[in-house]
């Protein structure tokens, strides 16, 4: 009898980075002919199950993210019970807290985590806990033992892996996010040399050296094409012009549209271990899309840009940057789009998908 995998993810939107990475896998899974159930909080299908509570929004404090959390993990616990004790469980995480009380109340369970970010320390990076604090290092101590319980774990990046240090002989498998199906209408390119950024005006956004960079092309021939909204976005909104277009978040489609119309994609961050371990999603577009990007701070997310000859990397330093994009303005029709082309292929959400699902099933 074939076994079941049940598949928990926070979101199956296609317009979250969470929801576009557990589709593709599921839907590489399902291709290979295998059983996968879901439990999933937003965009559930008709066959899927949905789940009586909700996620708080990034929006929410602290307090009410926590309690929702433990909450939603609770809800889990009882909707796995009515599956197969020898089932497979997949887990995409975060949301962190759950994911400690279903492994509390399941030890003997066989699972798979997909490890997107790293906790506890996105807790300690956004000051939610204190690196040097006994609560954070106890929850540090207890994830690693939870993980290396699983027959197998997924890592967003190579840092990510790197960073987990699990015990046995616990197989870490790489699946890259990778740039979606893209949309088939795509235009024509701006006249005018065109920058984007497009996500979450967060946190580890760099929004101080994006404005800086706007300022600093006042007087060039270059516009800018700004897409997503956060509590950093105050910062820019002001900058709004002829050369300065700001737009709302957009569905997946509608950003992909725009962001396919300009001349060179950027992704800003700060420089922090969570960063430097990152591959923004938005790179993997900009990759799908076939348009130049610049990364910081120096990351993985860099390297794998550059070593591919798909833009540049720098320190969060405009000097360095700017010196870039002005030639990258003046060179744009000299990029060797045939050589970008024959090495993106390999960083498709599905061709990524399709290799980690036939990993997964060697584990069936």
């Amino acid at each position: 009898m074939q076994r079941e995998i049940v598949f928990i993810s926070s979101s199956l939107s296609s317009d979250k980075a969470v929801g576009l990475r557990s589709c593709y896998l599921i839907r590489a899974l399902r291709k290979k002919g295998q059983r996968v159930s879901i439990i999933t909080s937003e965009d559930a299908g008709d066959e899927d199950t949905m789940t009586y509570f909700r996620l708080a929004s990034n929006k929410s404090s602290n307090y009410l993210r926590i309690f929702k959390e433990i909450i939603w993990g609770l809800e889990i616990a009882f909707r796995l019970r009515r599956h197969n004790p020898k089932s497979l469980i997949i887990y995409t995480l975060p949301p962190y807290l759950s994911y400690l009380v279903v492994r509390a109340l399941f030890k003997k369970r066989a699972f798979i985590t997909d490890v997107r970010d790293l906790y506890p320390e996105a807790l300690a990076e956004s000051n939610t806990l204190n690196y040097n604090g006994r609560f954070y290092k106890y929850l540090k101590s207890t994830t690693e033992k939870i993980l290396s319980r699983d027959i197998a774990v997924l890592a967003a990046t190579k840092s990510i892996s790197k960073e987990l240090n699990l015990t046995g002989d616990i197989e870490k498998y790489i699946y890259y996010n990778g740039y979606p199906d893209l949309p088939q209408d795509i235009g024509a390119k701006f006249e005018q040399y065109t920058i984007v950024f497009h996500g979450t005006f967060g946190k580890f956004q760099n929004i101080e050296l994006l404005k800086e960079l706007i300022l600093a092309t006042a007087d060039k021939p270059i516009r800018w094409l700004l897409i997503g909204d956060g509590p950093k976005k105050a910062l820019i909104e002001n900058l709004e012009s002829n050369r300065v277009s700001l737009y709302s978040t957009l569905s997946n489609s509608e950003t992909l549209k725009l962001v396919s119309k300009c001349h060179l994609g950027i992704s800003l961050r700060t420089d922090d271990l969570l960063s430097r371990a990152a591959i923004p999603v938005k790179v993997f577009e900009f990759i799908g899309l076939e348009i130049k990007a610049v990364v910081t701070p120096i990351s993985e997310g860099g390297a794998l840009v550059e070593e591919n000859l798909f833009g540049r990397q720098f320190e969060n330093n405009i000097d360095s940057i700017l010196a870039f994009i002005q030639l990258d303005s003046k060179s744009y029709l000299k990029t060797n789009k045939e050589e970008f082309s024959s090495k993106r292929e390999k960083f498709s959400r599905e061709y990524l998908s399709d290799e980690c699902a036939l990993k997964i099933l060697t584990k069936l």
